[in-house]
């Protein structure tokens, strides 16, 4: 048999069964409470102290044998270790990567390979020829570098440098360095960059590549001072430069790949094969009050620079001296402030980056290299490198690092900007493209040194990863 029971709303039919199984939760929830309230007197006299000189039966001496369990215990019964199983599965790939982090790191500092507390200040050894990894940006294939230098009287330093990879990119410095000045030649031959077209709306599917031969000669001078303690980052920098620079892009290279002269005809009819030749001369100041181990924890940095690519002079021309580039002038800002939290830190990040340039004359000639760039290393990481191009470019960057054991530590950003015309007109929230990633820091008390991860956005998922210094 069945009742109905009418309330506010649709009417719901409710077997009888069911009132006799509240009735009887509801008696149970009665004798519970009149049973605690029963037990209160006995909860109040056990509460009282003892008197003086009472010993509890429970802790007095006894020849009793001690009471030991019938077999070895385990540290979890079968149901906790049924229970948290699916837990351990899902982290042991970190918890290996913890445990080789920590005993690597360990017989590092063991064996006094590594730091691990204050050191006197001593002499940096000069290595005249040197191998390191190259550093020629994103899709440039595998390369190394090769270095030669030595010390010059008034504490100068000359060093030769040469990168090349498997893609063919390869780029020579030769540089002369003292205190505060510098002088700087380049050449430097990439053969197959990304072009997608310009503008934020620009289709995945555009996609060309260009050849860039470059040259610059330039002289430069350098200030820092207020140096911090901890971590040797100078407060305050002052920085200026000058020099000419000489540019002509090439056709791709890229094997299966449509060259941009193909894909874009337009532009490459005021451009391709042209030398373009510039004067460059710009400043830029920093303050950065960043503190904290083993990463930055805490404080601030600004960061600004003014640029200007102009008529190249006759005395200093690295070619023909002729004016039939773009005349313009470049303006960089960034900004990035972090709190933290908790005593190994918790951090959040907050970064800002602007990119303005001001085009005065020719701008049909305008360099598809100068042209400000997003996509891989510059800013929104998920997204191919080169992926958008314009003159001006906006970038947010938000940063959560924690702690996973003692030597590895993560990363969790997302991204956030596009390339305008304009920046100052034509940015809207709307416009703006993400991209989110992670990364595994491995780190010493001191600083991380390497970090490997994975970016995420709406058109790829793309493999990072930093050997050295990973901030």
């Amino acid at each position: 048999m069945n009742t109905t029971i009418s309330h506010l709303g649709p009417r719901r039919r409710v077997p009888l069964p069911v009132w006799g199984a509240l009735g009887a939760g509801v008696a149970l929830v009665v004798l519970a409470l009149i049973a605690s309230w029963n037990a209160l007197p006995a909860l109040a006299a056990a509460a009282e102290p003892a008197p003086a000189g009472s010993v509890d039966s429970t802790l007095a001496a006894s020849h009793e044998v001690p009471w030991n369990p019938a077999r070895p215990l385990a540290r979890r019964s079968a149901w906790e270790q049924v229970v948290l199983f699916p837990g351990r599965l899902v982290s042991l790939p970190l918890a290996g990567l913890g445990y080789l982090t920590d005993q690597t790191l360990g017989y590092l500092e063991q064996s006094g390979k590594m730091p691990t507390g204050p050191t006197l200040p001593r002499t940096r050894t000069l290595r005249p020829i040197g191998i390191k990894l190259a550093q020629l940006g994103d899709r440039t294939g595998l390369g190394g570098a090769v270095t030669a230098q030595t010390r010059l009287p008034l504490h100068s330093l000359l060093g030769v440098e040469y990168s090349a990879s498997n893609k063919f990119y390869n780029r020579t410095l030769a540089t002369w360095s003292g205190r505060p000045f510098a002088l700087q030649y380049g050449y430097e031959w990439r053969p197959q960059d990304r072009y997608y077209g310009v503008g934020t709306s620009s289709a995945k599917d555009s996609v060309s590549d260009y050849a860039l031969q470059g040259e610059f000669a330039r002289a430069s001078a350098r200030w820092a001072w207020g140096h911090d303690p901890a971590s040797a980052r100078p407060r305050w920098g002052l920085g200026a430069w000058a020099g000419p620079r000489s540019a002509v892009t090439r056709t791709g290279r890229e094997h299966g790949q449509l060259s941009y002269d193909e894909r874009f005809p337009g532009t490459a009819a005021q451009t391709l094969d042209r030398r373009v030749e510039h004067l460059v001369y710009g400043a830029s100041g920093l303050a950065d009050f960043r503190a904290g181990a083993p990463h930055w924890s805490r404080g601030w940095h600004l960061w600004g620079s003014a640029e200007q690519f102009g008529a190249p002079l006759r005395a200093l021309a690295l070619h023909t001296a002729a004016d039939n580039g773009a005349a313009f002038t470049r303006y960089q800002l960034e900004a990035e402030t972090g709190v933290s939290f908790w005593r190994d830190p918790r951090t959040l990040r907050l970064m800002a980056h602007v990119t303005d340039q001001q085009v005065r004359a020719r701008a049909d000639r305008f360099l598809l290299s100068d042209l400000a760039t997003l996509g891989g290393h510059p800013g929104l990481a998920g997204f191919l490198p080169g992926r958008y191009h314009d003159l001006d470019m906006l970038l947010t960057r938000l940063t959560y690092v924690f702690p996973l054991v003692h030597h590895l530590e993560m990363d969790l950003h997302s991204e956030w900007g596009a390339v305008y015309p304009d920046v100052w007109k034509d940015a809207r929230l709307n416009s703006l493209h993400s991209s989110f990633g992670f990364a595994l820091h491995s780190r010493s008390d001191r600083s991380p040194h390497g970090a490997f991860g994975f970016d995420f956005s709406r058109e790829n998922i793309r493999l990072h990863y930093t050997l050295g210094a990973a901030e």
